[in-house]
């Protein structure tokens, strides 16, 4: 029998289920082909997803499309176009050219190794064949489907028809019916022995087609131990607060808390957290938790949102107007409030400027940050609810990450959408308090009704001693001044493994470039899947550097928390070419001001000037406006298992997890700022030190 990848048992409880078609053909697949097979469902190929891929050592790949589609409701014309039947004017792509797209982005894109081996031998294209399996149609269907625009291209012996015949036949040839599935097995089967599909291709291939780690565990009912049991069991009139160390299953428990919630009181429950990228990892364990409830989720049964978007959401709901910073005309704008990092760039190489000049930009754009932040600081604390009437109330409110929640936002929280005899759960871990709350430091009047801090010590994700040796052993070293300190717990786990690699860089000439080498060697070595990888650091700059180098050595997609170096590049250009004519006409105000006509023009000149002046600030409120909207998005639709390696800020990345994670630790870096990063692995962590001071002899 073949080999699946995942396994037929895993692929029929994944969150989005086969289709009738795929799951027929996997299954004939699985009664047809022998253990020389291996056979990939749905791979996660860089952004692309091909329904299945056969590889067979030696051989080759085969790529099927599979459509469960009613074909009445499609026509092609002579040209081999598809379209619907009922609108002429929409075209679609072939499912036929869906495959081929695959293909060609297997030699594009997804392995150079095969792309460059094309080049030097066009043989390369016949290693990997395509087909469709159509579900919905026989092979009397098919012909009607064809044959017709066959028969009219033969009428005309322009080069231009015998091309239409020549695809038209190709594509029926390699389309494959419900009744006719024999030819596909026999297909498959006769694909000859080729010598130039070498191992080390063979090896690529398995690279990168083996499923992500997360496709293992979906549709799998989450056994919880005896701690985690407790807090699980949704009740009405409860205040109760819980912290783990990483990787204790809190945002597990929160989902299935969510669920037992929902199925108790039949309303919506509200989940709240700070990072703004996490909301779809969260939806996808709450939906995950319904599943294994036998609940069907919907929109409404759970409302997941940031802090601030819920704020502006029920502000807006309830037609009360949020001050807006005057030097902004858009009112959505908020800097730092709505997203889970500062704004930390240099603001441009700024070629051109004297040094006067750059300081002077530097000094507007610090008034400028520090300006937003606490006029949006302010706005987010101040309580706008109360005595408001028709404010939602919430049967069940539920917290993540906590520890990055301001005291004040609790109790707006408790004061306005809880309902009477509500419950409410806070989880969060305070070793991960990289935002310097107050709220972490002492039990405040508003979580004292909370009781006690439930804890949770036993880290599923770490399940190597070693690594939980080496990730406590830092806690007390440098995270040792909150009460009532979380340890972890060990288990008995034979299984267990851990590698961790450190790398000090601090005379390194082209930092970017020599950890970018590191990361394609590690990758290489362990043969990752691009989706079980993340690249972090404090610093955006650093990570849109490796970004751009991942583009360009690899052409591989990435998914990130930011904007990429060219998107950035083009915000910095309209802002200096913006700051350019500023000092122009500024200097022309200066000219004048050495020889003014009388009082009244000197009296224009100086107030024309102290405005160039505060242009200055307004230019970069403007860029940090559009920097925040370009990182907002990225953060709204990331995507822990888009099947693309990842690069996101620490403060973006709290709460996920991966196989591997790369660290790259900034000078200056707080302890809680490090152990949020390492605690991110699962499995592999490396670490690179660009300044050799703090944290180099522990590591």
């Amino acid at each position: 029998m073949a080999h699946f990848f995942p396994s037929l048992e895993n692929i029929e409880r994944l969150t989005v289920e086969p289709t009738e078609g795929e799951l027929h053909l996997l299954r004939e697949l699985e009664r047809n082909l022998n253990d020389d097979y291996n056979v990939y469902f749905n791979p996660y190929l860089d952004g692309d997803r091909p329904d299945i891929i056969i590889l067979r050592k030696n051989h080759g790949a085969v790529i099927i499309e599979v459509k469960d589609w009613e074909m009445s409701n499609y026509r092609i014309d002579n040209d081999n176009r598809w379209y619907p039947k009922n609108n002429s004017k929409i075209r679609m792509s072939s499912p036929m050219q869906q495959a081929f797209k695959y293909k060609s982005h297997l030699f594009e894109l997804h392995l150079p190794l095969l792309g460059f081996a094309a080049i030097k031998n066009i043989n390369f294209y016949k290693t990997i064949s395509c087909f469709v399996y159509y579900h919905k149609l026989d092979n009397k269907g098919l012909n009607f489907l064809y044959d017709h625009n066959i028969t009219e291209n033969k009428k005309s012996l322009k080069e231009k028809n015998k091309l239409n015949i020549k695809r038209l036949e190709r594509d029926k040839n390699q389309s494959i019916t419900y009744d006719n599935i024999k030819k596909l097995m026999r297909k498959i089967e006769s694909i000859n022995k080729n010598p130039i599909f070498q191992d080390h291709i063979y090896d690529e291939f398995t690279t990168l087609l083996n499923p992500p780690k997360f496709v293992e565990s979906q549709g799998i009912k989450r056994k919880f131990d005896e701690d985690q049991s407790k807090y699980i069991q949704s009740s009405p009139n409860t205040k109760i607060k819980i912290k783990g160390v990483a990787g204790s299953g809190k945002t597990t428990v929160m989902a299935e808390r969510a669920a037992q919630a929902h199925k108790r009181h039949q309303s919506t429950v509200l989940i709240l957290t700070f990072n703004l990228s996490i909301k779809n990892y969260i939806k996808d364990k709450v939906k995950n938790s319904f599943r294994m409830n036998d609940i069907e989720f919907k929109n409404d049964k759970v409302e997941i949102s940031n802090y601030h978007y819920f704020f502006k959401s029920q502000m807006n709901n309830l037609g009360l107007e949020l001050p807006i910073f005057k030097e902004v005309e858009e009112d959505e704008f908020s800097i730092i409030s709505d997203g889970d990092e500062e704004i930390n760039d240099n603001f441009g190489k700024l070629e051109g400027l004297s040094q006067a000049e750059k300081q002077e930009l530097f000094n507007a754009n610090k008034e400028a940050k520090n300006a937003i932040s606490s006029f949006y600081s302010s706005v987010f604390k101040t309580d706008y609810f109360k005595g408001s009437e028709n404010v939602i109330k919430y049967q069940t409110i539920l917290v993540d990450e906590i520890q990055d929640f301001e005291v004040e936002w609790l109790e707006i929280i408790v004061n306005n959408f809880l309902a009477p005899n509500g419950e409410m759960v806070l989880l969060g871990d305070q070793n991960q308090n990289i935002y310097n709350r107050i709220i972490n430091n002492k039990d405040f009047p508003i979580t004292t009704g909370f009781g006690h801090w439930k804890n949770l010590k036993i880290s599923y994700r770490m399940t190597d001693n070693s690594f939980i040796d080496m990730l406590t052993k830092f806690k007390n070293t440098f995270i040792n001044g909150y009460d009532d300190n979380i340890t972890f717990e060990k288990i008995n786990n034979e299984l267990g493994y851990s590698d961790i690699g450190y790398f000090m860089l601090k005379n390194s000439k082209k930092p970017a470039e020599d950890i970018y080498q590191k990361i394609q060697e590690k990758m290489a070595e362990l043969r990752l899947h691009p989706n079980d990888v993340v690249i972090i650091a404090s610093s955006i700059e650093i990570l849109r550097d490796l970004q751009n180098l991942v583009y360009l050595n690899k052409k591989s997609q990435t998914d990130s928390t930011f904007e990429s170096k060219e998107e950035y590049e083009e915000i910095e250009q309209i802002y200096l070419s913006k700051v350019k004519k500023q000092n122009e006409a500024r200097e022309k105000i200066e000219l004048q001001l050495k020889s003014p006509k009388d009082n009244i023009e000197q009296n224009r000149l100086v107030s024309a000037l102290e405005y160039s002046k505060k242009a200055l600030r307004s230019l970069a409120i403007n860029k940090i406006k559009n920097l925040e909207s370009y990182r907002k998005l990225k953060k709204i639709h990331f995507y822990a298992n888009s099947g693309k390696l990842k690069l996101a800020t620490v403060h973006s990345y709290k709460g996920f997890e991966s196989q591997c994670v790369f660290l790259v630790m900034q000078p200056n870096d707080a302890p809680e700022m490090i152990y949020a990063g390492i605690t991110r692995s699962s499995e592999h962590l490396v670490v690179f030190d660009l300044e050799d001071q703090k944290y180099a002899p522990f590591f």
